[in-house]
């Protein structure tokens, strides 16, 4: 059997919530509402790889390899910002266009993303790379944008002042269910 695998941090409760808040209200002015659907407030840390059963084992070490040395570390998120050529737009059903919370990019955040990227998603087949240069994010609307509601929703919330921090503290291997939602499948906590 295959496993197809995104690599997330999920977000500290309270700004997880508060951040729920913002996709819906991105969500009523551009109908879209894929992301609250399909995915809990959440940080992509690299590319989704695809494994076998038997792959499964050397996965799990590697992704403990990864977080040997880490310790938790906080992240700030600032702001509204939105992309109109995601990767991601290449899957089927999906389009380019994204709003997304922008995080301010530490040393230890792109340590982390460089170390995933070197010691587990370098090394296996991909679904769906992750763009690199590393660019945090936390999104707000994406997958079923139009080009006309994106450009809306980009207009409303270009200006949105939104600030928070959380605390990352591992990571997740998460897979889609059967009803298309993302759900954590494996933490690994630092």
């Amino acid at each position: 059997m295959m496993h197809k695998f995104s690599i997330v941090a999920y977000l500290k409760p309270a700004l997880a919530k508060k951040i729920r808040k913002l996709q819906k209200k991105v969500s009523k002015a551009t109908n879209s509402n894929a992301i609250l659907k399909l995915w809990k407030p959440h940080l992509t840390i690299g590319s989704g790889v695809k494994v076998s059963d038997k792959e499964l084992k050397g996965l799990y070490a590697d992704m403990k390899a990864v977080i040997s040395n880490f310790k938790s570390f906080k992240i700030t998120l600032k702001h509204c910002d939105s992309m109109d050529d995601w990767t991601g737009g290449e899957l089927p059903g999906h389009t380019p266009y994204v709003i997304y919370l922008k995080i301010i990019l530490n040393k230890k955040l792109l340590r982390l993303a460089k170390i995933v990227k070197k010691k587990v998603t370098d090394k296996r087949k991909i679904w769906y790379r992750q763009p690199w240069p590393y660019k945090p994010h936390v999104t707000l609307a994406y997958r079923d944008l139009s080009k006309k509601t994106f450009i809306k929703g980009k207009r409303i919330f270009e200006h949105e002042k939104f600030s928070g921090e959380t605390v990352i503290n591992h990571i997740s291997l998460v897979k889609e269910n059967n009803s298309g939602k993302w759900i954590e499948y494996k933490r690994f906590k630092f």
